[in-house]
């Protein structure tokens, strides 16, 4: 721990899954630097995580029997939580002078999904568990967003003890089949990025928000143009990519017809670490300073964004403990 950040990493059998096993090892001791992309794009997840001069027992555990990854982050006295749930792709232990190095390369849960369905799993909920707590129980386990929700009764307790061990898809169904649907009238849909929870008495999504301004950890935002791959820069016309139109067919100027750009505001913004930052999370931004740049739009970042790709980075001995984010503009 440094300056009050907070790294936990937890290394398993991927057969047995959750950090309570057993088999479970916390190498939260040692010295890490880590580097996480959730994004959107599933296939784009994964995680770079660095161990140093890590005991000879864990460089063993990790090259023969370890393969789930937990990676949890945040700051003393504040939330602190998965940033990352997936497994080993890649381990490589090396000499570097008198030290030595351990570099997992991980892919996330998401971007696993074939195993993950067919992991089985087990979860024991107690009667005064929330139901938000026992969803995020199960959204932590597959490294997915748990979205929206009646946030009244997402805060009330289940009821009863709750058990269950099946594969993870299983599971899910198990306790929207049995305690959500029944109990609350909730509702829930599940895939392969995040869990919405649904009332089914209003049939509306009450979605949770951040507001983040420079009061609330944010540290720079700007918004982003850019065309620098993009269709509309050659009138949307392949033929001017293969030089093969004929000059007599081109329209002038005068008849072409002339096309408007619809561009989605994009921004990309970092704020101090939260596991609360996830793609397809809602973000109230404003990055006004209170002087006369205010009133460039550009400059001053104000609106509602929904992220679609996160970078964490950070460490547990000092140096960078940051999110970056690129967001879209969207209303609600």
């Amino acid at each position: 721990m440094a300056f009050g950040r907070i790294v936990r990493l937890f290394i398993g059998k991927f057969a047995v899954g959750n950090i309570t096993s057993e088999d479970c090892k916390d190498l939260s001791q040692f010295d890490i630097d880590f580097e996480v992309i959730r994004s959107i794009e599933w296939y784009d997840n994964e995680a770079t995580i660095t161990v140093y001069n890590p005991s000879p027992d864990t460089i063993n555990f990790v090259m023969s029997e370890g393969n789930s990854v937990l990676l949890q982050a945040g700051h003393q006295d504040e939330t602190v939580g998965n940033i990352f749930v997936g497994q080993i792709g890649m381990a490589v232990p090396r000499r570097v002078g008198k030290d030595v190095e351990l570099i997992l390369t991980c892919v996330s849960a998401r971007g696993t999904f074939y195993q993950l369905a067919r992991l089985n799993c087990a979860f024991l909920f107690k009667e005064d568990m929330t139901v938000k707590k026992c969803l995020q129980e199960l959204c932590d386990y597959a490294g997915i967003a748990l979205r929206a929700g009646s946030q009244t009764k997402l805060s009330e307790p289940i009821g009863i003890e709750y058990g269950v061990s099946a594969t993870f898809r299983q599971a899910v169904i198990s306790f929207r089949d049995n305690i959500l649907i029944p109990k609350f009238r909730m509702h829930l849909y599940f895939d392969n990025n995040e869990m919405i929870v649904i009332s089914e008495d209003e049939k509306t999504m009450e979605t949770e928000q951040i507001r983040l301004d420079f009061q609330s950890g944010l540290l720079h935002a700007e918004e982003i143009r850019d065309e620098s791959i993009n269709k509309v820069n050659f009138g949307d016309d392949p033929t001017f990519f293969l030089f093969s139109q004929n000059e007599s067919d081109e329209q002038s100027a005068e008849n072409k017809p002339s096309k408007e750009i619809d561009r989605t505001r994009k921004v990309r913004f970092t704020a101090l670490i939260s596991p609360k930052f996830a793609p397809n999370i809602y973000v109230k931004l404003d990055s006004s300073c209170g002087d006369s740049y205010d009133s460039v739009e550009s400059l001053c970042v104000k609106g509602n964004f929904i992220v679609t790709e996160c970078c964490f980075r950070g460490s547990n001995h000092g140096g960078d403990f940051t999110v970056e984010c690129e967001a879209s503009e969207v209303s609600w």
